[in-house]
């Protein structure tokens, strides 16, 4: 059996979908005994949210199924407070800074508005109960090829993908390169920096952001790891929020969280047709293709999306979920369901993410035999 990536896509909240897919996915590798040396899942690739589940499970890739089963925990019991700041204190500072910048911007040389969201709290749970350590031990011992995150750099203007893997692996193209590097609690971080809702990540000289942003081709990074079969775990559904016969002009809410799809979600899709394309090409010539600038070669995928509107499920989530701060500030941007998609991203409470996590872990389930067959290549 060849051995495969995994590619986890972005999206805040919306990530412990994830968490329920790769629960399903342990349970059926478990069942066909393909793990521990016999898993076929060799690299693993995040970004953004996808970045936290992809080390999860590529640091305890050992037992996946254990290590599925402590992520799924983490998702279950996740409150908002353990991602950003929520006091009064912080969000009116927070508030404050916004304001002046906004009103009295020209009479102050230094901005001091960064984002929407303080999110200290969130080293402690990057940093807590994950010990980066293993990724290289796992590397050693051959249990994983390598593991990617990528972030956007403001300071470059690219993507830069961090890489740990077992074999030299390097690109540099003109809007993404890679870095290899040991993975710590920075390069997550980075990875998860929402632009405008939560802060960006400066070390090593450089302000990185989240590394959906402008990032092209997500595919790419485990592609040039040596994947030609990979599995996408997407968290929206095909169908999600396409039209609700609005007429009125969006207010901010709408426009933050049309702006957000854009961010995390477009760019999947149009990667996913791009090689769809291009199996296409090499299917009709059948034979692999080599240009000047890069080797094209038959990828496999397949891809998992949510079954329902995730958007749906934070609209009725939110009236009891939010943080009052933080639902206070959502209602000065709109209504329920103007925010919705933007709350479907900060929602980081239990009764939202148990049912993602639910969702992911029945989409899989239902839909077994095909997976596995995938798996298989059966």
């Amino acid at each position: 059996m060849n051995p495969f990536g995994i590619n986890l896509t972005g999206g805040g909240a919306r990530g412990a979908y994830q968490a329920g897919v790769l629960l399903a996915l342990s349970e059926i590798l478990r069942d066909l005994k393909l793990t521990g040396h016999e898993n076929p899942i060799r690299n693993w690739c995040g970004v953004s949210a996808g970045s936290i589940n992809a080390v999860y499970c590529s640091t305890g890739i050992a037992n996946l199924h254990l290590a599925a089963r402590k992520l799924v925990d983490v998702w279950s019991y996740l409150k908002p407070e353990q991602i950003y700041r929520t006091d009064a204190i912080a969000m009116g500072m927070n508030s404050i800074r916004w304001v002046r910048d906004l009103t009295f911007g020209p009479v102050f040389q230094k901005k001091l508005a960064r984002s929407l969201l303080n999110t200290e709290p969130l080293w402690e749970l990057v940093t807590d109960g994950i010990e980066y350590s293993k990724i290289e031990k796992n590397l050693t011992e051959g249990l994983i090829d390598g593991f990617a995150c990528s972030a956007y750099s403001y300071t470059q203007g690219k993507t830069i993908t961090f890489l740990q893997t077992k074999k030299p692996v390097s690109w540099n193209k003109t809007r993404r390169v890679s870095v290899p590097t040991k993975i710590q609690p920075q390069h997550i971080m980075a990875s998860c920096a929402i632009p405008i809702v939560f802060p960006s990540i400066t070390f090593e000289g450089e302000a990185f952001g989240d590394g959906s942003f402008r990032n092209t081709s997500p595919i790419s990074a485990t592609i040039h790891m040596g994947s030609t079969k990979i599995l996408m775990v997407g968290v929206r559904g095909p169908t999600e929020r396409q039209a609700h016969g609005d007429v009125e002009a969006p207010g901010i809410a709408k426009l933050a969280g049309s702006i957000l799809n854009a961010l995390f979600f477009d760019t999947f899709d149009i990667d996913l047709e791009r090689v769809r394309h291009i199996n296409e090409i090499i299917d009709a010539l059948k034979k692999d293709v080599t240009t000047d600038r890069s080797d094209y070669t038959r990828i496999d995928t397949h891809v998992i999306q949510p079954s329902r509107d995730i958007s749906a499920i934070a609209e009725a989530k939110a009236k009891d979920g939010l943080p009052r701060t933080v639902d206070y500030m959502l209602n000065g941007l709109g209504s329920r369901h103007e925010t919705a998609e933007l709350a479907s991203y900060i929602l980081f409470e239990p009764n939202f993410t148990r049912s993602l996590i639910e969702l992911g872990y029945q989409d899989v389930k239902v839909n077994r035999a095909r997976l596995e067959a995938w798996i298989l290549g059966t």
